[in-house]
């Protein structure tokens, strides 16, 4: 029993799982965090373990599953999640723009889940990236423990 104790103890944790909503932000860089946190009514939640994530992007529901291929080790820069889409369920009339969100969520590669310490340490960051498109889908999430 102590055996299988320890090596449960002794799990590599990963990125929080599905228990927070990041929200969408922008591409302005000049823009703070905070502003964006506090006008983004456009949401994800996504579960490291299984993959699964569900949200909102201007009123249109969505929710999916990302296979989770290959995960980064996160010592000092983030994790890196190497995925490809399983699934992704969402309206069927959509404006072009939430055509264009949902086109990049379902062509992801790359998810980015990284803290900046130096610059903007209550804040958690989320890319979703695809190998055609240069600019991420970039969410923020604001930690409430500073020393996490």
């Amino acid at each position: 029993m102590l055996p299988l104790f320890l090596a449960a103890g002794c799990r590599k944790p990963l990125a929080n799982g599905m228990t927070e909503q990041y929200r969408l932000a922008g591409k302005n860089e000049k823009k703070s965090p905070d502003q964006y946190w506090d006008k983004s009514k456009s949401w994800i939640t996504v579960d490291t373990e299984t993959g699964d994530f569900k949200g909102s992007f201007r009123g249109a529901h969505f929710s999916g599953n990302y296979i989770i291929k290959r995960v980064s080790s996160g010592f000092s820069k983030g994790f890196i999640y190497q995925v490809e889409l399983g699934f992704l369920e969402k309206p069927a009339d959509l404006s072009a723009s939430a055509e264009d969100f949902f086109r990049q969520l379902s062509e992801g590669r790359k998810l980015y889940f990284y803290p900046d310490k130096l610059h903007a340490p209550e804040w958690v960051f989320l890319e979703i990236s695809s190998p055609g498109n240069p600019d991420p889908v970039k969410f923020i999430l604001k930690k409430l423990d500073k020393s996490a």
